[in-house]
């Protein structure tokens, strides 16, 4: 052994003995404890190595699961946008469409009131032809005028 090849060794080992003698009775004591602390280093240091491995293999895991949260994510937001992209030319045509039934409905109102207009001067010029005949020529006149269809009205009027 190193003790009987290295006589300072041994003196130290003697003087350690000295020193602590409730830890260290015997020389023995101090090698049977380094053999003992070597081995637990040993062990600590596989430990060591198992727990690197298990943060590595828990921190590839982590990433990946970031990954694939943060692509879901981007799925997720190219979704929204194409939905909103949607949304935005669907309200445009809702808008357009609405637009188109406004004029539409203010075009038949104006159309309303102009055949209204027209057929309001047809009776008129009806009435006024009436009136303007001799009095023994009035047929026509016991007619109410708003039964009359205005095209009527304005045959009888031509043929005056």
């Amino acid at each position: 052994t190193r003790l009987d090849a290295d006589g300072r060794y041994q003196k130290y080992l003697e003087q350690v003995c000295d020193a602590f003698p409730e830890d260290f009775p015997e020389i023995d004591d101090i090698i049977q404890r380094r053999e003992t602390l070597k081995a637990a280093q040993k062990a600590l240091k596989m430990r060591n190595g198992d727990a690197t491995a298990e943060v590595e293999d828990m921190r590839s895991r982590r990433m990946a699961v970031k990954k694939e949260g943060d692509d879901k994510s981007l799925v997720l937001n190219q979704d929204i946008a194409t939905e909103q992209r949607r949304y935005d030319l669907l309200k445009n045509t809702v808008k357009k469409t609405e637009a188109d039934i406004i004029r539409e409905e203010i075009g038949a109102k104006e159309r309303s009131r102009e055949l209204g207009e027209i057929t309001m001067a047809i009776r008129n010029l009806f009435a006024r032809c009436e009136d303007t005949k001799p009095r023994n020529a009035h047929h026509h006149s016991s007619v109410d005028l708003s039964e009359r269809d205005p095209v009527q009205l304005l045959e009888v009027i031509e043929r005056r």
